[in-house]
C-alpha cells in the first residue's frame, strides 16, 4: 500500500502515540473488519473563479457542479488529485491535498457545503457487514424521520443487494458494495456518512474547523442512534406482524416458522425474534426461537444485541479518532502536494 494510505512503521516514533488506541482496537469485537476511515469527497462554495489550464480544464479530481446566488460549487476528490491508486486515510494528508488543490485554482475564500466520510474494508465483503450496517442505519433513521428516503438497491438479475441507504435533508448514511461499484479497486465494502447542504459559516472558518466539527458531529449522532435500537426493532416487529396476518390470509405463509424463515433478514437480535414469536402467538416464544434455530442450521442467522451495536459504534468512532490524529504520510512530508501543477 502506498505511503499516502497512512501506513505506519512500528519502528517509527510516531507509532508510539497509537499504542493506547491499538490496544483498544484489539479488544474490539469488530476490529477484524480493519476499517480505514477518511474523508472521501467534499464540495466547496466560493465566490472566486477557479483557475484552469490553457484548455479550460480544472485539476484532476475537481468538478464544477454549477453556480447559484453568486457562488460556484466545486466537487473535490483529493484522492484522485493525488494520483491513481492513492487513498488518503489521514486528516493531515487530506488537509495537505486540499491546500494543494486550492492553491492550483487560486481559491482563498470558500466554505464546505458537503463532506463525505468513508469507512473502507479491504478484507470484509459487503455481505459480511450488510446486516450490521442496516441495523445501524435503521436506528439512525428511526430518530431522524423528517425524511422517509430510506431505500435499498438490488441487482435486477442476481437479486444481490447492492446498497442500503438513508438520505435526509442535511445528512446521509449508506452501506454499499464497493467491490461491485468499483470493480477495478481494492475496497470490498464501504459505510459512508455524509453531511450535505451545509450552510455558509457565521464566522470565518479555517480548512480544519469544519471537517473536524463534522466528524465529531457524526460521532455523537452514531452514538445517539444506539439507544433507539430496541424501539426500532419493536416497530419493525409490528410491521412484520401485519405482514404475517395479511400473508397468512392469502395463503402465502402456511406456518409461523415459514414466515420467520422468509423474513429472517429483518430480524436483528434474538430478543427481537423472541418478541416476534410472541406477537405471532407462539405458545412459548423463547422455546420457539430455540427450536427454529436448531431446525434451520443452514439458514443465515446474524443477531446483534444493543451492546453489540454500541461496540460497533465505538469502533467506528475510534476509526475517526485515528484518522484525525494520524500524522502526515511520507507522500505529504515529501512536499508532493505543494509541487503539483495544473496539467
Amino acid at each position: 500500500m502506498s505511503d499516502i494510505g497512512n501506513t505506519v512503521s512500528i519502528k517509527d516514533e510516531s507509532f508510539l502515540k497509537y499504542g493506547k488506541l491499538l490496544i483498544i482496537l484489539k479488544k474490539s469485537k469488530f476490529a477484524d473488519l480493519n476499517l480505514m476511515c477518511g474523508i472521501d469527497t467534499v464540495s466547496i462554495r466560493t465566490d472566486q473563479q477557479p483557475k484552469t489550464d490553457s484548455n479550460g480544464k480544472l485539476p484532476d479530481g475537481v468538478t464544477d457542479i454549477g453556480s447559484s446566488n453568486g457562488l460556484i460549487t466545486l466537487k473535490i476528490n483529493p484522492n484522485k488529485w493525488c494520483g491513481e491508486g492513492i487513498e488518503l486515510y489521514s486528516f493531515a494528508d487530506f488537509c495537505a491535498a486540499m491546500r494543494g488543490i486550492l492553491a492550483q485554482m487560486q481559491i482563498e475564500h470558500y466554505y464546505y457545503s458537503r463532506i463525505d466520510v468513508r469507512f473502507d474494508s479491504y478484507c470484509s465483503e459487503f455481505e459480511h457487514v450488510d446486516k450490521l450496517n442496516r441495523a445501524l442505519i435503521l436506528s439512525y433513521w428511526h430518530i431522524n424521520r423528517s425524511s422517509d428516503n430510506l431505500y435499498q438497491t438490488d441487482h435486477g438479475w442476481t437479486k444481490r443487494r447492492l446498497n442500503f441507504a438513508f438520505r435526509g435533508t442535511t445528512s446521509e448514511i449508506e452501506s454499499y458494495n464497493k467491490e461491485v461499484e468499483e470493480k477495478t479497486g481494492f475496497v470490498l465494502s464501504r459505510l459512508e456518512v455524509r453531511s450535505v447542504r451545509q450552510s455558509a459559516p457565521k464566522a470565518q472558518q479555517t480548512e480544519a474547523t469544519k471537517p473536524i466539527a463534522i466528524l465529531n458531529r457524526w460521532k455523537a449522532a452514531l452514538r445517539g442512534s444506539v439507544p433507539e435500537y430496541q424501539k426500532m426493532l419493536s416497530d419493525r416487529n409490528k410491521l412484520l406482524q401485519n405482514e404475517y396476518i395479511e400473508g397468512k390470509a392469502q395463503g402465502r405463509y402456511p406456518s409461523i416458522n415459514s414466515f420467520v424463515r422468509q423474513n429472517i433478514g429483518d430480524v436483528y437480535s434474538t430478543k427481537q425474534l423472541d418478541d416476534l414469536f410472541s406477537l405471532l402467538d407462539a405458545a412459548q416464544p423463547t422455546k420457539a426461537r430455540y427450536n427454529f434455530i436448531q431446525r434451520n442450521p443452514l439458514l443465515q442467522k446474524e443477531f446483534f444485541s444493543e451492546k453489540d451495536l454500541q461496540l460497533y459504534v465505538d469502533y467506528l468512532c475510534s476509526c475517526m479518532d485515528k484518522y484525525i490524529s494520524a500524522p502526515l504520510s511520507n507522500f505529504a512530508l515529501d512536499d508532493h502536494t505543494d509541487d503539483r501543477q495544473i496539467a
